[in-house]
């Protein structure tokens, strides 16, 4: 089995904090993320647009169920599922059961059914297939071609072994693992399948303190094409986001906005095209 595509990233916020969240990648992003609902009987709250990429989403109140998760997760910048679509859900789930791993939980109606892998045994991220199709569902966002990768941090001892593990459960072709000496960080990346691993190549990259904050199951930055970097970077300036670095050679530039304006989260826009 190999999945068809990134279908969404959904980004855990507390639900006081979702809407302020969706105006700002709204408007970073030219977004069309709704106000958010509140899901009947689940306590709680979320948004998706299926064309940017993303969901925002967190408990309703501080009674909802879902307010134990931040007993391990940050308040800010966490990371729900990762969810991928497949071709045939009652495979997907055949055949990732016969390989050893767990399904915790499924739901959902007939063509937009979904089931969730067990976190512990992928470094703690949270994988979901869907047999619901983002392809033409919402607007096409207006300041980003399209969503390319998020970055999964994970520890240098693991990135290894999350390579083994995500090329198994999505059929994926991430290859071996690179060392960039000159930033002291290991990293791997399946542009198809939309996801980068990365990590610290030792204890003293600057890649380190993140993960010993953020803990197992983090995420870097949310990564977006566009097409004109220099325009859309200028746009987003005046606009009133601060650029945290960039770098990159021609073609393969990249602008990172300063993750305190957008509750936590790594936004970059990249001028390479996955194809």
């Amino acid at each position: 089995m190999r999945v068809r595509r990134l279908n969404r990233v959904e980004l855990l916020l507390p639900g006081e904090d979702i809407p302020a969240a969706a105006r700002a990648f709204n408007d970073l992003l030219g977004g069309h993320l709704p106000p958010p609902e509140e899901v009947p009987g689940q306590q709680v709250v979320t948004t998706a647009d299926y064309a940017l990429g993303i969901e925002l989403y967190g408990p309703s109140s501080p009674a909802s169920p879902r307010s134990s998760s931040f007993d391990d997760k940050p308040r800010r910048g966490a990371v729900g599922p990762l969810v991928w679509e497949v071709d045939d859900l009652d495979a997907a789930k055949a055949e990732v059961v016969a390989k050893g791993h767990r399904i915790r939980f499924e739901f959902g109606a007939p063509g937009v059914r979904q089931l969730h892998l067990d976190a512990d045994q992928l470094f703690g991220y949270g994988v979901t297939f869907t047999e619901r199709r983002s392809e033409g569902v919402g607007e096409a966002p207006t300041h980003v071609r399209r969503f390319q990768r998020v970055e999964l941090l994970v520890a240098g001892s693991d990135i290894d072994a999350a390579r083994d593990a995500f090329n198994d459960v999505l059929g994926a072709d991430i290859p071996p693992v690179q060392r960039l000496d000159d930033v002291d960080v290991l990293t791997t990346w399946d542009l198809a399948v939309g996801i980068e691993l990365f990590g610290p190549a030792s204890p003293t990259s600057r890649v380190q303190p993140h993960v010993e904050r953020k803990g197992r199951g983090a995420i870097g930055p949310l990564v977006w094409e566009v097409d004109d970097l220099d325009a859309a970077t200028a746009r987003a300036v005046e606009a009133g986001y601060r650029v945290q670095y960039e770098f990159g050679e021609p073609g393969h530039r990249q602008v990172h906005f300063d993750d305190a304006q957008l509750f936590g989260y790594g936004v970059t826009f990249t001028e390479r095209h996955a194809g």
